[in-house]
């Protein structure tokens, strides 16, 4: 009875104080947003301390959430994100994963143990170089990122699209002969682009594939890659595009020695509806000369780099199989060296 007398005499004296019962007892934590992040960049510091950005992505005529944290981890910092601030991040449907170019190379090992570590993160994520740029810039003043890496994804300039890198795909080709290929971007004046595609390597520093040489890059790398080629005319310029069918490396020995390399490439090319049926022939001629000297020219450029970019090594074990010893032994030392020849032939086919 006592108990309860106290209990409404302090009920009176706050109501007479006018204070809120809230004041006396103990606060619920404020509810927080959520914001699902599709857009997680990471940049390397002084100290080996680690930045990340994540950032949701602006649907539904919702405005893109931007959190930024830092510590001495990946982990941590996305920890971070989760625990501060008015929104708790989700990093389950990351669709992008952006590195910085000054400390990539070491950010990309740590990222890939993180996500292989971490049930959340997807593995599926898309891999992306920021070239020429600041980060923070970047997620600060761009308000639809993951639209546009999607776009930059699907319908890049012609001449200058390749298979998206996964982080699965990423670790397979670490695994598997460890060189990895990330397209590089520029974020200049509020403009976000493609610039090249970023070379990495056993450790080696990153090599950058430009304009005929990443396009090469992706003749050698995807049956099913499509692109529109400028083929040089006596009328002008023509937009062609193709698809390249077949492409074998066979090694050229001399006495056992490996002394070259002769690539073979079969492509599909189809013509605009307003090309002449007779000038198929000059056409066809044309396209090859200028996609032998683009593949010899980046294949020389490889040599030079002394950086095996497209795994040759293996592409020529495959085409001449009971000579894989003598190309594993001496590929190394004769990679740079090598004699080589490109012999392209293109089936002229289809109309678009």
């Amino acid at each position: 009875m006592k108990k309860r007398q106290a209990f409404l005499l302090i009920m009176l004296c706050v109501s007479l104080s006018g204070c809120q019962l809230s004041t006396f007892l103990p606060r619920a934590s404020e509810p927080r947003n959520s914001a699902i992040v599709s857009v997680l960049g990471v940049e390397g510091l002084e100290y080996d301390l680690v930045r990340v950005y994540a950032m949701s992505q602006n649907r539904n005529e919702m405005e893109a959430v931007t959190m930024m944290a830092q510590e001495d981890s990946i982990s941590h910092a996305i920890q971070k994100t989760r625990d501060e601030g008015p929104n708790t991040a989700s990093y389950a449907h990351v669709e992008h994963l952006m590195l910085e170019e000054g400390s990539a190379k070491e950010q990309l090992d740590k990222l890939l143990s993180m996500s292989f570590q971490n049930g959340e993160q997807s593995i599926e994520s898309k891999l992306w170089l920021l070239k020429d740029g600041e980060m923070q810039d970047l997620f600060e003043n761009h308000k639809n990122l993951a639209n546009q890496l999607d776009s930059l994804k699907t319908g890049a300039k012609a001449g200058t699209s390749l298979p998206d890198m996964s982080l699965r795909q990423v670790a397979s080709r670490l695994f598997d002969d460890g060189t990895v290929v990330l397209p590089a971007l520029r974020w200049e004046n509020e403009q976000l682009s493609f610039q090249s595609y970023a070379v990495f390597q056993d450790g080696k520093e990153v090599v950058y594939l430009e304009d005929e040489v990443a396009r090469s890059y992706a003749i050698f790398q995807n049956d099913m890659y499509h692109w529109l080629e400028d083929v040089s005319t006596k009328d002008g310029s023509l937009a062609v595009s193709m698809r390249r069918k077949k492409l074998r490396v066979q090694p050229q020995f001399e006495e056992n020695i490996l002394k070259g390399l002769t690539i073979f490439c079969n492509l599909e090319a189809s013509l605009p509806e307003e090309w002449e049926m007779d000038a198929h022939e000059e056409l066809k001629q044309s396209i090859e000369t200028q996609l032998e000297n683009e593949i010899l020219h980046a294949v020389n450029t490889w040599q030079l780099e002394g950086v095996d970019v497209v795994n040759l090594r293996r592409k020529a074990g495959m085409g001449e199989p009971y000579s894989w010893t003598e190309i594993e032994n001496q590929w190394e030392k004769a990679f740079s060296s090598l004699q080589c020849e490109v012999d392209v032939k293109v089936n002229l086919k289809h109309f678009f």
